[in-house]
């Protein structure tokens, strides 16, 4: 898949193809939040595995990655990494799955960044090229961003 594409449909075990390469594109800025996302790291060709080795390239790369999750495991090892990675408010369930690309693209839908997610489940995300109004998805997520200080 092309980045330049407008949009498309991410059927159930299509996440990581689909969306490692727009990954690969990313120029400038990663913002993500998912509720639930691990880290796989004996198994380390699983589709979940190779998809946050594409993160870490993003980061390893110069590309700004802030992360809001539920999973305090995840966030422990983003932060190892140097990532900004803030864990979720107890006081709602952030139950949200987005990845912001350079300001302007978005990946939306019900995947969380799990072997169940990426093989078993029956999940759907789309993917937005130049998403219009991404400006108050980008506000929605700084918001929650920063309530987790």
């Amino acid at each position: 898949m092309s980045s330049s594409e407008k949009s498309f449909h991410i059927f159930g075990n299509q996440f990581s193809q689909k969306v490692i390469p727009l990954l690969n594109d990313c120029k400038n800025s990663l913002k993500i939040m998912v509720f639930d996302w691990r880290f796989y790291k004996k198994d380390p060709f699983c589709s979940v595995q190779l998809f946050n080795q594409a993160i870490i390239q993003c980061y390893n790369r110069g590309v700004n990655v802030e992360v809001i999750s539920n999973t305090k495991n995840t966030i422990k090892t983003l932060k190892e990494i140097g990532i900004k990675a803030k864990k979720a408010s107890r006081k709602k369930l952030l139950h949200s799955k987005i990845i912001i690309i350079d300001g302007k693209s978005l990946v939306i839908g019900s995947h969380n960044y799990t072997k169940n997610a990426f093989c078993s489940n029956i999940e759907l995300s789309t993917y937005i090229n130049n998403c219009q109004n991404i400006d108050s998805i980008i506000n929605f997520f700084n918001n929650i961003y920063k309530q987790n200080d």
